[in-house]
């Protein structure tokens, strides 16, 4: 009797278009350079589409790379997550999908509510704060007094626990000699594809050190 033809084998690239397709036979190390230039939702999805694909997708600078790329897209400031290097593959993978799961979040209307508290407080409690700006990201916070600026760094998101920063000291603290201090909004204008929000101190010493203008703290787009 004539042997019954074997069942077709199913295809792992099944419903990839032609150029998908070519793109996985690439070698894995350039394979790896082009994915990376993806987007965190994108390289998870395409993570699950073939061997190929995850097995390039799941190398650690790729996601490091994807950090950046979700810190550019949401202007938060890089060093929020610093330093990549200590971080584990999954924790990488969390922190670049954090804007985009937080914007699903927003668009259904889902309220938040606060993960913790802290009570901020100079080291020598001169006057009460005039201004309070969060950096972008969440670890970095500007008070403003009358005489003083204070950077607080909270640690990591991923640290943040109530016990542990309740009452803590700034940082760096600036004393001013003479004049109000004056806190601008943070904001980055975007410029072509490619920005980033940072801080900038930025002030105007006269003869004898002393300030002629109010201190502003800056942001900057390249």
């Amino acid at each position: 009797m004539p042997k019954s033809p074997a069942p077709p084998i199913s295809d792992h690239r099944e419903g990839l278009s032609p150029t998908m397709t070519n793109l996985f036979d690439l070698p894995a190390e350039l394979l790896a350079l082009i994915l990376a230039h993806l987007g965190p939702p994108d390289l998870t999805h395409i993570s699950g589409a073939n061997k190929a694909a995850y097995e390039a997708i799941s190398q650690r600078w790729v996601w490091e790379e994807a950090v950046r790329h979700a810190c550019r897209s949401a202007q938060v400031f890089e060093s929020t997550f610093a330093p990549l290097s200590a971080l584990d593959l999954v924790s990488l993978k969390q922190i670049a999908m954090k804007p985009t799961l937080l914007a699903r979040k927003l668009s259904r209307g889902v309220g938040i509510s606060p993960a913790s508290e802290a009570v901020l407080q100079c080291d020598n409690g001169i006057g009460n704060f005039i201004g309070v700006c969060v950096v972008p990201g969440g670890r970095y916070i500007l008070g403003i007094t009358h005489r003083e600026i204070c950077i607080w760094d909270l640690g990591p998101p991923s640290s943040f626990v109530p016990s542990e920063i309740a009452g803590v000291t700034p940082r760096c603290t600036l004393e001013l000699e003479e004049g109000l201090v004056n806190l601008g909004p943070i904001e980055a204008f975007p410029h072509g594809t490619d920005s980033i929000r940072f801080a900038v101190l930025t002030h105007h010493p006269r003869t004898g050190g002393a300030f002629n203008s109010c201190v502003r703290i800056r942001a900057v787009t390249r």
